[in-house]
């Protein structure tokens, strides 16, 4: 449960950028989460 708000804000945070959530998850438990070059680009 420690990780929870870690993993809600890096979702959000995506999502916010336009990538879909079901991506971010899927790449997060394949261990290849999305860096922040490209969320932010």
């Amino acid at each position: 449960m420690k990780n929870y708000a870690s993993i809600k804000t890096y979702v959000e945070t995506c999502r916010k950028n336009g990538i879909n959530e079901m991506m971010v998850l899927s790449r997060l438990c394949s261990g290849n989460p999305y860096t922040v070059e490209e969320i932010f680009t």
